[in-house]
């Protein structure tokens, strides 16, 4: 009968989480229930706002990036069916530090325009929607998403003749102008320049946009009608253009952005007004993997963020036993955790240097539990006794960080009488014979059989 001998693998435990290493202690505290701020919805690891306004996002302890989706609002649709221009929208993820706080701004969908079977006034512009950090001014946007240009005034009708231009798209370096009926639409913003107005009948020129907002639509003068424009989308982020007041056809109001678009021109209503032109989106050089669209968002505005959420992964006593030329490890075990506890359904692959021993998935204790046999050839087995130990790796997910954890063979022994001295002899022999394949065996002495 061969010889088989029981050793405990125990060893101090090494967390190593992304390029740091994490030390074991108090569990951190539920990310959602406080980095969402007073409007935010949140997720497993991540924050949606959706409601028009300013809001904050604070980092959670642990997480060192984040990646926000920002969208601009729509701008308003005219009486006559003309749309108002999609919001733009960016991605990108920004570094961070635990506990930092930035300015979340969810951009409005800018007012329809109405009419009662005359002339229509003009819709007003989308708000951007944006993040910031620093003092949290615009100055301080670090992503914006440009906000849709509004549709131009109608005569009342249908006629394709008479219906007011649709308002130009956010975003993507430059909104699109808004198709013009008898007006010119307002021009898109791009990254470095405001949109310009359109112009109309008699000089009725939409306004320019400004460094931050939205052009305001033409009107036709005089204005024998009272009315006002559609208003503005507003919102933390930059305001959108009002439309034009009625007398005639009037212009759209230009997209909030980065820059924004330029406002429609108006008409006497021989034409539809002119279209607003839509903001430009934005991305920061201190952002990473960034990403612009136009014309996505359809009505308000939104932000996203996610994070990895930190974890922790500690290793369980497991049990080997050398048996002729066969190590037999059984239990290997690792338990992980997040911020909310156990981490259930998750991948543990456990190792010996390069080869891999077992993977086993983690049950709602978080614990991922499993064994295995390994030759007395095999590479996994003389890097098990040399290094006193073996690995635990999560790859991690969306959701969460990755990890590995170390744990070591301890010295111990198992009161077997004299047929220690004949395993003692074989695990050293497994030892020696690799000798010259690595550098400096660690501390040999201490495998005690």
């Amino acid at each position: 009968m061969k010889n088989s001998r029981l050793l405990t693998i125990v060893g101090t435990v090494t967390v190593i989480a992304g390029s740091s290493a994490a030390v074991a202690g108090p569990r951190p505290a539920l990310a959602g229930t406080t980095a969402c701020g007073s409007t935010g919805v949140a997720g497993l690891s991540s924050c949606t706002y959706s409601t028009v306004g300013t809001d904050t996002f604070t980092v959670p302890p642990g997480v060192r990036s984040a990646t926000f989706t920002v969208e601009g609002a729509q701008g308003g649709a005219s009486a006559a069916g003309a749309a108002g221009g999609r919001g733009g929208k960016v991605s990108a993820v920004l570094p961070v530090t635990p506990g930092q706080s930035l300015q979340v701004n969810v951009g409005g969908q800018g007012q329809a325009s109405s009419a009662s079977g005359g002339p229509d006034n003009g819709a007003g512009g989308g708000g951007s929607s944006d993040v910031r950090g620093g003092l949290s001014g615009l100055a301080s946007r670090l992503l914006v998403a440009g906000g849709g240009g509004g549709a131009g005034g109608s005569r009342g009708t249908t006629d394709a003749h008479d219906v007011g231009g649709a308002g130009g798209w956010g975003g993507g370096g430059g909104g699109a102008a808004g198709a013009p009926h008898g007006a010119q639409a307002g021009r898109g913003a791009s990254a470095s320049s405001y949109g310009a107005g359109g112009t109309g009948m008699n000089g009725w020129s939409g306004a320019p946009g400004g460094i931050y907002s939205g052009g305001i639509g033409a009107s036709p003068l005089p204005i024998a009608v009272p009315g006002g424009g559609g208003a503005a989308g507003w919102g933390g982020g930059a305001l959108g253009g009002s439309g034009g007041r009625w007398s005639g056809c009037a212009g759209g109001g230009g997209g909030g952005g980065w820059f924004g678009g330029g406002g429609g021109g108006a008409t006497n209503c021989s034409g539809g007004g002119g279209g607003g032109g839509g903001g430009s989106n934005y991305i920061c050089p201190c952002a990473s993997g960034g990403s612009s669209a136009a014309g996505f968002r359809s009505g308000q505005g939104q932000v996203m963020v996610s994070w990895q959420a930190p974890t922790m992964m500690t290793a369980a006593p497991a049990e080997a036993s050398l048996s002729g030329d066969t190590l037999s490890l059984s239990s290997l075990s690792a338990t992980l955790t997040g911020p909310n506890g156990p981490i259930a359904g998750q991948p543990v692959t456990f190792s010996a240097g390069s080869s891999q021993l077992c993977t086993a998935t983690t049950n709602a204790q978080g614990t991922a539990t499993c064994g295995t046999s390994v030759a007395d050839g095999a590479a996994s087995m003389r890097t098990v006794l040399q290094s006193l130990g073996y690995t635990a790796t999560y790859a991690g997910d969306p959701a969460y960080q990755p990890i590995a954890t170390a744990g070591g063979l301890a010295s111990g022994d198992c009161g077997c009488g004299d047929q220690d001295a004949v395993l003692r002899e074989r695990a050293k022999d497994v030892v020696h014979r690799t000798a010259t394949q690595v550098a400096a065996p660690r501390e040999l002495g201490r495998i005690v059989l």
